[in-house]
């Protein structure tokens, strides 16, 4: 059910982007050969004036075949009116643009349906550091955040983006008493942070980091090393040896010290040993969702207890701030779970394949924390939401081209479908909310100045028009080709990233 339901998602939505070209084709007189919706052998079709309407056999999105588009034989190129080829270049630009415009609008009709009829799902804080920026501006645990810098945000991410100039930012706030305050927080820059997997290891380890393989500039140190090379920590409690199996070395970052409170502690559905309604209070007698305290969210918990499973038993992973060492994981072959079940607790033991059962069946779910806005604000307040994605996705676009973003970050196909498999699972509001970001990113990623993609084609027609001179369409096919070959085997690299990384 999940594989046919992302189906029809990816095809309604490829559809939608298509259509955008086959209207404005039509519009200046354009022969569109084929509106397919599907690829593969025809289930059947529906042939019209100018156009063959195919119904093809597997649902994976469609295509429109527009005469005379990347024609590489010159004998089929004439003066035919119709062919794409011999339209004037602000037509082709504007055809060529249809496309990812359509799948855009498509974005802005979904989160206005959203707004108006579900709501919004707002972020909730569900612990807050003392010794940071927030707690001195009064934020408190519970809060749920509404605005940034005067903006709706209905997702973490535009406070996290918000932070990283270092500059101050104002929060609009919605307390636990249902009124709204407004704060102003300037983020702190954090210390780097370092984690380390060694295996083999002997000694003793303390809280205080007073040497790294005789050294204190840790990260030149570990950026050096590779893997298997020895590795020596000196802390107040001695000195623990072992050898290099893994290090990661995350740079400094402007954070005002908050928790979000991302995932429901309540079980959502049975799944051995827990009963739907359960209520995750502790793992390993560490207690969930304190509210001064950032490593104690569900989710935090659930992934050093996998980190836990998945060490070697000769395996230590440890964690440290500068000279402070601020986590440390051994190997485990259980961890404990303790959940109030009617009003009286229980503790289970469960291994590996259970904590990876719990979390990928669904039985954690996204705590959801609906607001809904007054008619009057919720299509403004939509289009601002979407507006506030489209130049999250452009500055990503720009910081990835700049060696900013890393190419993993990226999501194929592979990935997609995991997303809609779990936007699926927690309902129809999330579902749509997920279906509106696709074709958001596909309506942006069209447009990249590309060969083969339609801000490829946008660019030959800008060229066209800033020279009036018609480019050779030979040439341009041959460099449209070339361009989708490259694209095609960029996409394979990006869908085996995501079958590791999911799989």
């Amino acid at each position: 059910m999940s594989l046919i339901i992302f189906f029809l998602i990816l095809t309604f939505i490829v559809v939608v982007h298509e259509f955008g070209h086959f209207l404005f084709s039509r519009l200046f007189g354009v022969k569109v050969e084929e509106f397919a919706v599907g690829f593969g052998p025809a289930f059947f079709k529906i042939k019209g004036k100018k156009t063959t309407f195919r119904f093809n056999v597997f649902p994976l999105g469609g295509y429109v075949r527009l005469a005379g588009e990347d024609e590489l034989s010159e004998d089929k190129v004439s003066d035919d009116p119709e062919l794409l080829i011999n339209k004037k270049p602000w037509q082709k630009f504007l055809i060529a643009l249809a496309g990812p415009a359509f799948s855009i609008l498509l974005g802005y009709f979904l989160y206005a349906y959203i707004g108006s009829f579900y709501g919004f799902n707002i972020t909730k804080i569900q612990a807050v550091s003392k010794d940071m920026p927030a707690y001195s501006a009064g934020i408190e645990s519970g809060d749920k955040i509404l605005k940034v810098n005067g903006k709706y945000a209905f997702d973490p991410m535009v406070l996290n983006l918000s932070l990283k100039s270092g500059k101050s930012v104002s929060v609009e706030l919605l307390k636990k008493n249902g009124l709204l305050k407004k704060v102003n927080v300037t983020p702190k820059l954090s210390q780097e942070q370092n984690s380390i997997i060694l295996n083999k290891f002997k000694g003793n380890i303390g809280n205080e980091l007073k040497g790294l393989n005789g050294s204190l500039e840790y990260s030149k140190v570990l950026k050096r090393m590779e893997i298997g090379d020895p590795i020596e920590l000196k802390t107040e409690d001695g000195i623990l040896k072992g050898f290099l199996e893994n290090s990661t070395i995350s740079p400094r970052r402007y954070m005002i010290g908050i928790a979000y409170a991302y995932a429901s502690n309540i079980i959502s559905k049975d799944t051995t040993p827990f009963l739907k309604g359960d209520k995750i209070i502790s793992i390993d007698d560490k207690p969930i969702n304190l509210p001064y305290d950032m490593n104690s969210t569900l989710l935090s918990r659930l992934y050093d207890s996998m980190a836990e499973l998945n060490l070697e038993k000769n395996d230590i992973e440890i964690s440290f701030e500068k000279n402070k060492i601020t986590k440390v994981l051994m190997h485990k072959d259980f961890i404990n779970i303790k959940v109030i079940r009617n009003n009286k607790e229980f503790t289970f033991s469960i291994d590996k394949n259970k904590l990876e059962s719990l979390t990928k069946q669904g039985a954690i779910v996204i705590q959801k924390n609906i607001y809904k806005l007054k008619p009057s604000e919720s299509i403004s307040a939509s289009i601002q939401w979407t507006n506030t994605l489209l130049n999250t996705m452009i500055d990503f676009v720009v910081r990835l081209f700049s060696g900013k973003e890393n190419v993993k970050q990226l999501t194929s196909i592979v990935g997609v479908g995991v997303m809609v498999d779990e936007a699926r699972k927690e309902g129809i509001q999330q579902l749509l909310s997920l279906i509106a970001l696709i074709t958001l990113n596909l309506g942006i990623i069209n447009l990249l100045p590309l060969p083969a993609l339609d801000g490829g084609r946008i660019v030959f027609s800008l060229i066209e028009m800033i020279t009036r001179k018609k480019i050779n369409p030979k040439i341009e096919a041959i460099i449209h080709t070339v361009g989708f070959f490259i694209l095609f085997a960029f996409g394979i690299y990006i869908i085996f990233q995501d079958i590791f990384r999911f799989f």
